[in-house]
Parts: structure tokens; sequence; C-alpha cells
């Protein structure tokens, strides 16, 4: 590609970005939370003046246990504020998000959609103000925030009815604008197929179902006693009454839209803007606000092409040429707002935000490192040896990191999951022994991205005594990934490095019709057999009942 933009100079384009944004950010306006949030999510520390500035300030939109008081641009600000929040740490936020979820929930419109408040009636919805209302609700879901499965599927409803025919959205979608047929511009189509990729990570987060499945689980519901552990249907023996309580919750978690026609909406709104071959960038206004929303997008949609094209090459080619002098974008509202969507875009805040990846990609591999989140940015310092990835040594000690990891429930633990691995990588293995009580520790945090690190550090420290546990996060470890970190953590172990003849990645090439969660469920179990079996013809004398203690919790 002629004149791409290298990684230095989008390297580059973010700090300079920086740079002004920060030389703005004096004062409280309108896009002072948005602001606050890129600036937050690009490197600038928790306890920065002007973030604690911005949160100070919109303590005032919280009275009374309740959010919205005098709030501007409305679900906007609310949505950027749950994300800001989220980012800080969404934990320690939960009160303030929990109060944000309430806002955006009572402000649903029957239809499913959202809309200004107290303005239009009922069936009047806005596609751009509903993908921020999702977007709010989401980051809330990922600090431990419930939100109703009703509203999911209302919204995903909303959008599957008001979408085009050819994939697009309008900006105040109705049964007379959708006769006409243009003016579906690229940030709408992106605000509209970006909230439906969402929405169906959020109805079906162990993966896509198929819609015989739903009618299946339909059915038992009617006919059945069961209850479900992990997504698979298991028929239990309960009472009458019971019963009676289990079918009135079932019925109301539900999803009456099926994954299979979420996935063909959106991915007929991704083809839509694909067929464009600027890909939708020859729009005059709004191409900032759009290349934000196209991030977005992709990240839950989980694609590197739009169509034919290298969404981010083409945002980034774009953004490179457009920046000014200052390090600024203009276009979209005031300068403020057009750098932070620029930026957001060329750091790919959502992506970085998501955890797991999508399941078909193989982010373990034989590890973390192998699967790619253990390499460094900066390739300069690594080198290959005997084909292995060696990383050249810094100054940070492991078990400062481990530190680290053990006070970031919610930060994006990516970054320190990478330093871990270099230092390991690097020939601080040593310093992993004498830490086990603490990555045992960490094998109970509620982020599963926590867990695979310790699982990886667990499995570098040489302790075959470990392998008895590794076996039972094979079994029972609420998250697939973790499951497969173990297999590849008893792979080192074990210095076998085909493991015991199964594929490390099982859902990557599921047959289609075939159930994902049944797929995974038998891996588990075989997978645990196998090792088990191994390690009975290894194990020391004295853990001879070490794996019947396991398989009993």
């Amino acid at each position: 590609m002629l004149n791409a933009a290298t990684d230095a100079e989008v390297k580059a384009a973010v700090q300079k970005a920086r740079r002004f944004l920060i030389a703005e950010a004096t004062d409280t306006t309108q896009s002072d939370v948005l602001v606050a949030y890129t600036l937050l999510k690009t490197g600038t520390p928790k306890d920065d003046a002007y973030i604690q500035g911005v949160l100070k300030a919109h303590q005032k939109n919280f009275q009374s246990g309740r959010y919205g008081k005098n709030l501007r641009n409305q679900y906007y600000t609310a949505g950027v504020t749950a994300l800001l929040y989220d980012a800080l740490g969404g934990e320690t936020y939960k009160t303030e998000l929990q109060m944000i979820a309430n806002y955006i929930l009572e402000g649903q419109r029957e239809v499913g959609g959202w809309y200004y408040p107290n303005q239009g009636d009922e069936k009047v919805g806005d596609t751009s103000i509903t993908q921020y209302a999702l977007l709010g609700l989401w980051a809330a879901h990922r600090a431990g925030i419930e939100i109703p499965v009703k509203a999911w599927n209302k919204a995903a409803n909303w959008l599957s009815n008001t979408q085009l025919s050819d994939g697009g959205f309008l900006y105040h979608p109705n049964e007379a604008s959708r006769e006409n047929r243009s003016g579906a511009k690229p940030s709408l189509i992106a605000a509209g197929g970006s909230s439906m990729a969402l929405c169906l990570r959020m109805l079906y987060p162990n993966g896509v179902i198929e819609q015989r499945t739903v009618q299946k689980r339909k059915q038992l519901l009617l006919q059945k006693n069961y209850k479900t552990y992990g997504g698979i249907l298991e028929i239990v023996d309960i009472t009458e009454e019971e019963n009676q309580e289990q079918i009135s919750e079932q019925k109301e978690k539900l999803v009456a839209i099926s994954s299979g026609e979420l996935s063909r909406k959106y991915k007929a709104s991704l083809r839509l803007l694909g067929s464009d071959e600027e890909l939708g960038l020859k729009q005059s206004v709004w191409r900032l606000y759009y290349l934000y929303g196209l991030e977005r997008f992709a990240a839950f949609a989980a694609v590197d092409k739009v169509g034919d094209h290298d969404w981010y090459q083409t945002g980034a080619d774009f953004l490179i040429k457009t920046q000014a002098a200052d390090g600024s974008w203009s276009g979209d509202s005031n300068p403020d707002v057009s750098t932070c969507f620029a930026t957001l875009f060329l750091y790919k805040a959502t992506a970085k935000s998501i955890r797991p990846p999508r399941p078909d990609e193989p982010t373990i591999g034989s590890g973390l490192l192998a699967g790619g989140r253990g390499l460094p940015s900066d390739l300069r310092g690594v080198e290959k040896k005997n084909g292995k990835i060696i990383t050249k040594s810094t100054d940070v000690p492991v078990t400062d990191l481990l530190a680290q990891l053990e006070s970031s429930a919610s930060a994006d633990l990516v970054p320190l999951q990478k330093a871990v691995i270099e230092q390991v990588q690097a020939g601080q293995r040593e310093e992993l022994i004498g830490q086990t009580e603490r990555l045992l520790k960490l094998l109970k945090s509620p982020d599963p991205e926590v867990r695979s690190i310790a699982v990886w550090s667990l499995a570098r420290g040489n302790d075959l005594t470990q392998a008895p546990l590794f076996i039972h996060l094979i079994r029972k470890d609420p998250h697939f990934d973790v499951a497969r970190e173990a297999y590849a953590g008893l792979c080192v172990l074990s210095k076998k490095l085909d493991g015991v003849g199964l594929p490390l990645n099982p859902l990557q090439s599921v047959a289609k019709g075939t159930s994902k969660e049944l797929e995974a469920r038998t891996w588990r179990a075989e997978a645990a057999q196998r090792w088990e079996d191994w390690y009975l013809t290894v194990r020391p004398y004295k853990e001879r009942d070490d794996l019947q203690d396991l398989n009993k919790k």
C-alpha cells in the first residue's frame, strides 16, 4: 500500500493528540468527560488533576441516589461517563454505575430504542443516541452491574426492525422514513451495526447459539424441569413449587431474537460499509464520529477487514494525513471532541477494553506468548533463538508486576500480561519460585485475564505438584480461555509439547450447526480425563489422593 501510515506515525499522532488535549483540558466543558476518557485510555494516570476534576464536577449529576439531574447531552454524556468510570476501575465506582444504568434503563422506549428525554412519543427512537445508551449499559455490565436481558433484547429487536434492507440505518427511523432508501450515512450504519454486534455479545455471552437451540430451550421450558450450568441445560429433580419459580425466572431470561438473525443483520451493515471504495470516508461531515463508531463496530464484530478493506489501515491513513500541526483534528463539533474520536480510533480503545477475545481467535495458542498477547509492541526488543522469542530484560521485577496485577481488577491488563511474560522470557523465571501463594490468590480473581496469567506463571514455575490444580481448572473454571490456558500449562509442566492429543482451540473449527457450548463441555471432560490419566502415572505416591480431593470441589 502506497503511503500507508506506519506504526511509528500512528504512535506519534496519538502523542501529538494527547499533548493537544492536555493543553486544552483546562476547564470542565461539555466535552470534558470524553476528553478525560480519551486521556485515561491513552496513558494518563487515574489520579491526574484534570481527570479527578472532571469526576468532581460531574458529581452534581448524582443527587438523592439518582443520576441525570440537569444532565447535558443526556444519553451521550451518560454513556461516556459510564465508560470513564469503567476505565477508572468499575468495581470502585459501582454505586455511580448502577445509578447511570438505572437512568439509561428508565429512558428506554417501549419500542426498544432511546430518544431525547421527554420528547416525541414512545414509538420514536434515535440510532445515534441508542448506541451511546447501549455503551453505557455495557460499561456498567463490565463492572458487575446486572443489566436485564429484556433491555438488550428490546434494543436488538428495535435495531433489527429499523434496519434498511441493504443493511443501512437512518437517524430517526420510522415506517415512513424506511421507505426512503437513500440517506443512510456511514456514521449511522456503523452506529446501528455496532449496536447489534454488542447486543449479540450481551445476549449470547458464551458464543453463538443457533436458533434451533433457542427453540429447544423453549420446549424444555414448557416440558421439563431444568437448570443451566455455563449455558448447558441440565435436567434436575425439583418440587412443583420450585418448578413454577424456575419457569417464571427463565421465561423472563429467554431471548426472543436469535443469534443467527443478529449476526446476519450486523454483517449486512459491514458489507454495506465495505462496498464503498473509500470505506465511507468521503462523507463530508461526522467523519471522526464515524471512525470511532467504526472502531467499535470492528471490535464488537471481531473483524480485521470490512469488505476488502483493512479498516484500521484505511482510517489511520486518513487521520495521519488530516491531523493539524497542533495535534488536533477538526470537523465534528469542536476540536476537543473531534480529536477524542480520532485518538480513540487510532488507539483501538474499544478493542483494548474487550475481554476475552473472540472465541475463534487463538489468543492462548501454546500459552499467552505464542498467542500474541505476550509480544511487545516494539519488536526491536526481542530476538529469536532456536525458534523461541526471547525478550531483552527490562528493570521491572516480576514480583512488582504481580503486585500490580493484584490491584488492577478492572484495568487494561494486556500491558501487565505482556510485561510478566517478557520478564520471565528474559530470564526472570527464577523469580516465580516462592510466588506460589501469590499466584494461587490471583486464581481467585473474578477476571479471567488475571486467572490466565496466574496459570501461565504457575506453569513456568516447573512445580509438578500444581498439575492437579490445572486439571481442576480445565474441568471447573467458569471461563473457557482459562481452561485452555491450564491445558497449555500442563503441556509446559509435562514437557509434552503436543499435549494429550486434543486441539488447544477446539472451537476454531466447529462444524456449522454444532453447539459451541456442548463442544467446549465435551473438550473439557476429555482433556481433564487424559491429563488425569497422565498424572496418575507420574505423581509422587504421597499425593495419591489429591485428584480425588479436587474433583469433590
